[in-house]
């Protein structure tokens, strides 16, 4: 229906300003969409090195069933449970790596291509339905979440397909798209914590809708939709968020971190330059943006194309795509949910970003001068921004040179030939190695993702089950390899060490002793990690005495630090 009560015909809403024969906008439309998962397919295909924020993700599914990933989580990670428990099935069915991990974040960035597309041609025509798919396709953040172990990408994914139902719903009084809300409400709570704004927006707006039509056959679906969408919101918040965010904050301090993003509003002068601020930061990135006012270009046609709308009296398109605003920000106000800061934690928002982007700049295209090559010139851009996107992926296929470097080294320890590696903290269980692992922090986190990944699984079992096991399974002619993962600057017990080294002689020779530093851009400052490599093999007599390690590490390496 439109603003004045009469329900919309099925074609597209006239809302460009510019003309574009139908053949010439479907074939754009169509290079923009095959681009877009282009994109998101060689990212993925890319396999970047896990990065700090989605190893403290990662390391929860390495040995969590269920029914543990429902309660608060390692490293203070916030995550829907939903995710959890796709990605906690897919790493037991498929196995732990990288490509498991983001197989899922993957398969939902691609379908949101498509549902977007779909959106695009109910509410847009012409070239803002061209300009707003290539923002879209092309813009670096739902690439970039498509290939990461986060629930960003799925954020989108249920952000557009309920705008998708809402738009059929406005456009049509059949009752089953209703019902088809009944169905993803539920869902979309339990994979998308954000998506509660979009699903509240979409209420907020079939409302006055309904109420206009007020037939009984409407209200059912309707109110069961609200109560479906917002009972399993409550509820999983109760039993699961909660406890994850509870934990979050005690152990990184999540709501420091967000206080940037939520409104002033015990100091409401401050208000106008925090919109400004915010609206023309990282959460305007599209295609790409940062902050100091560096996306103002999107935001500019953000608005642009809002007051289109407005113009053109489409006025509950307008409202499908501002109430999740809305609603976001009231969760700000409440310091529930930030609001703008990052680009990643509103995803929730990008659809309606990129629409009204797509608007704004064809009508800011249309003031111009030969209009129709200013605007085409504007989409060819768009699609050489996206081959670029391309081109750097493949040059630099990952975050930053550490990540790739420590992927590196923990293959180079983990899979050494002929030999067993075991991690001396988490496999033998000694104190000493146990202390330095857990005062690495945030390194630790990569550390553990990489032994998962690269550790023979049989060890990794072992270890999780009985402490030293592991040992048990050496045979002759291997090589044991004892990692231990620590800060240089941590001094470890020397007598502990001693001791340990002793033990281990009593059973096994020493052979060998390695040490690699990397710096870590996850400290701060910028300092490095160690990798110790400790290399044992079999005594030649069984009852051999232990061999002169002390004085062959003490000539190696200067002997284990002393206590400080």
């Amino acid at each position: 229906m439109d603003a004045a009560g009469q329900t919309c015909s099925h074609r597209p809403l006239a809302l460009g300003a510019v003309a574009l024969d139908d053949h010439t906008r479907r074939h754009a439309v169509w290079a923009f969409v095959a681009l877009g998962v282009f994109l998101r397919i060689s990212r993925f295909l890319a396999c970047f090195p896990l990065w700090g924020d989605e190893s403290y993700l990662a390391i929860n599914f390495s040995d969590r069933n269920l029914a543990e990933l429902s309660g608060a989580l390692d490293f203070g990670q916030v995550c829907p449970v939903g995710f959890l428990w796709i990605e906690g099935l897919l790493v037991h069915s498929l196995g732990y790596s990288e490509w498991v991990l983001r197989l899922f974040p993957c398969a939902c960035a691609v379908a949101s291509v498509f549902v977007f597309r779909h959106v695009a041609q109910r509410l847009l025509s012409g070239w803002p339905q061209v300009l707003a798919v290539a923002l879209f396709t092309v813009s670096y953040y739902p690439i970039r979440h498509g290939a990461e172990v986060k629930p960003y990408a799925v954020d989108i994914l249920m952000a557009v397909a309920l705008l998708a139902l809402a738009i059929e719903c406005l456009r049509s009084e059949q009752v089953r798209w209703l019902w088809c809300l009944v169905l993803l409400g539920p869902v979309a709570m339990t994979l998308s914590y954000p998506a509660v704004f979009v699903a509240a927006g979409v209420s907020a707006v079939l409302l006055p809708s309904l109420w206009q039509r007020g037939r009984l056959s409407s209200w059912i679906p309707f109110a069961l939709y609200n109560m479906a969408f917002a009972g399993v919101f409550l509820v999983l918040v109760k039993l699961v968020a909660d406890s994850q965010f509870t934990s979050s904050v005690e152990a990184a301090g999540v709501k420091d971190f967000w206080k940037d993003s939520f409104p002033p509003v015990s100091r409401p002068w401050w208000l106008p330059l925090w919109f400004l601020q915010v609206h023309t930061g990282r959460m305007f990135g599209y295609p790409v943006g940062d902050d100091s006012g560096l996306s103002t270009p999107a935001f500019a046609c953000f608005a642009l194309g809002a007051w289109a709308l407005w113009q053109r009296r489409e006025r509950l398109s307008l409202a499908l795509m501002l109430a999740p605003f809305a609603f976001t920000f009231l969760a700000a106000a409440l310091e529930r949910y930030p609001y703008g800061g990052n680009g990643r934690i509103a995803q929730h928002l990008a659809p309606a970003i990129c629409l009204l982007a797509g608007q704004g700049a064809a009508a800011f295209a249309a003031w111009a001068r030969q209009s129709q090559r200013a605007t085409a010139s504007l989409a060819c851009g768009l699609a050489v921004f996206g081959c670029g996107l391309f081109a750097v992926d493949l040059i630099r296929p990952f975050k930053c040179q550490y990540d790739r470097q420590f992927r590196d080294l923990a293959r180079l320890v983990w899979t050494a030939p002929d030999a067993k590696t075991v991690c001396v903290a988490r496999d033998l269980q000694e104190p000493f190695a146990v202390r330095a692992l857990d005062a690495c922090k945030a390194p630790r986190a990569q550390y553990a993702c990489y032994q998962r990944i690269f550790q023979a699984p049989d060890l990794w079992r072992l270890g999780s089950r009985t402490p030293g096991a592991v040992l048990d399974f050496l045979t002759p002619g291997e090589t044991l390899r004892c990692v231990v993962f620590r800060l240089p600057e941590q001094q470890l017990d020397r007598d502990d060490v001693a001791d340990w080294l002793e033990r281990m002689q009593t059973r096994f020779e020493w052979i060998g002793y390695e040490k690699h530093d990397l710096n870590s851009p996850y400290r701060v400052p910028t300092a490095p990690v160690r990798f110790e490599v400790y290399e044992f093999a079999f005594k030649a007599a069984p009852d051999g005495t232990p061999s002169d390690w002390r004085a062959r590490y003490v000539t190696a390496q200067g002997g284990p630090p002393r206590p400080k």
